[in-house]
């Protein structure tokens, strides 16, 4: 099938246009956290499912904009999202550097998490085409094509066996598709610019924005009201283009040692009318920040998961095979070890320790051992029976 595949992306690059078929989803509504209401329909993602073809025609488009963006220097360096080596891992960690090291000089540092309200569902098309021809350079063929991509969309919503009528959709990006990420970057990128003014940081990731900002203790309550001012110019900027700041889903978190955090006022940020409230620890891109920075919210969190899920597992574990039992506890306890396990290092070694106690008693289910034996016999002793234990030396070494 691929010379006829490639014939028919060939001329849609050439004429510009996109087969309506392309342009047909169903959405299968997902809840975007365990244990939300499932009655209320705001605790839905909307997943569109797409051809197969069209993501690749998709994914086609997408790496010839990347590479336009490349060529051109018009990649964002504080956006981690839809290109090689810049992910959620990449965006935490250079955001939480660079609080620490402004810690390490004394400073204190306010952080914001801003949320918007449905932001996929509202992007104006009009704006972002426009913006993509004045601010990206992107005109004639590569332009109409987009256009047609966004034009005409129908979509239907697959619920319990039931699918409804379609329906045309004249705003919004989908969730799901290929583009629908790099197109909402161009379409927010003006936020950099706007933050900066105030002269505060900022790092995104596709709708996740992150503002915070590096001051002398004694003026936090200046900082304090000028990253007021800054939320309040987003929510501006936002409602001007479609778009909504979700005040109540916002979270504001100010980063002091404990000797300073006496100088931090304790009042809510105000942005218009709305509250943004004072949190002592929040959820960045999967890893939990707390005021301190001492990691050990985030850490109590993964080893509650790890625990959790390692205790489910011991009951199946009789009618597993070893293969699928090592690619159970590598995708339930593994993989919430180390994702962003670069802010373990430097840690005390209390804390690395309960981490190493988790890996000690994945390592003791996979290898089928008892539990009064050494773990750490386990890690040399049987690894050619235990993939898995292999990884765990990572921790070993970051312990020791």
């Amino acid at each position: 099938m691929a010379p006829f595949i490639c014939r028919l992306f060939n001329a849609s690059l050439r004429s510009g246009r996109v087969p309506q078929s392309f342009k047909s989803a169903y959405i299968t509504p997902l809840l975007k956290k365990v244990g939300l209401d499932n009655i209320d329909t705001k605790n839905y993602r909307p997943i569109s499912n797409l051809s197969v073809i069209s993501k690749l025609l998709e994914r086609v488009i997408l790496r010839r904009l990347l590479e336009h963006f490349k060529v051109n220097g018009l990649l964002s360096s504080v956006q981690s999202a839809c290109w090689k080596c810049h992910s959620t891992e990449t965006a935490i960690v250079r955001v939480l550097s660079g609080i620490l090291m402004a810690l390490d000089c004394g400073d204190v540092a306010p952080l914001a998490l801003l949320d918007l309200s449905a932001a996929f569902d509202t992007v104006d098309h009009h704006i972002l085409l426009c913006r993509l021809c004045e601010s990206y350079s992107i005109s004639g063929v590569a332009l109409t094509w987009i256009s047609l991509y966004l034009a005409d969309r129908q979509q239907s919503v697959c619920h319990t066996r039931t699918q409804s009528a379609q329906e045309c959709v004249k705003f919004g990006m989908r969730q799901g598709s290929v583009l629908g990420p790099l197109l909402f970057v161009l379409y927010t990128v003006d936020l950099v610019p706007l933050i900066a003014e105030h002269s505060l940081h900022s790092h995104l990731y596709v709708d996740d924005t992150q503002v915070y900002g590096l001051s002398p203790p004694w003026d936090a309550s200046m900082l304090q009201a000028n990253m007021s001012q800054c939320i309040h110019d987003v929510a501006r900027w936002t409602c001007c283009n479609r778009l909504q700041l979700n005040a109540q889903k916002t979270e504001f978190i100010w980063c002091a040692p404990a000797h300073r955090r006496h100088y931090i006022p304790y009042g809510d940020v105000q942005v218009g009318h709305d509250s943004v409230h004072l949190v002592h620890s929040a959820r960045d891109l999967g890893v939990y920040v707390d005021g301190a920075m001492t990691m050990r919210t985030h850490i109590n969190h993964v080893l509650s998961s790890c625990y959790s899920a390692l205790r489910q597992i011991r009951f199946i574990v009789p009618s597993l095979a070893s293969h699928t039992l090592n690619t159970l506890v590598t995708a339930l306890v593994h993989s919430r070890l180390d994702y962003c396990n670069v802010l373990f290092a430097g840690l005390p070694a209390c804390d690395i320790q309960r981490l190493q106690s988790v890996l000690n008693t994945a390592v003791c289910l996979v290898a089928g051992s008892s539990r009064r034996e050494h773990a750490t016999s386990l890690l040399f002793v049987k690894m050619s029976r235990c993939p898995f234990i292999l990884s765990a030396l990572y921790m070993l070494k970051l312990n020791h």
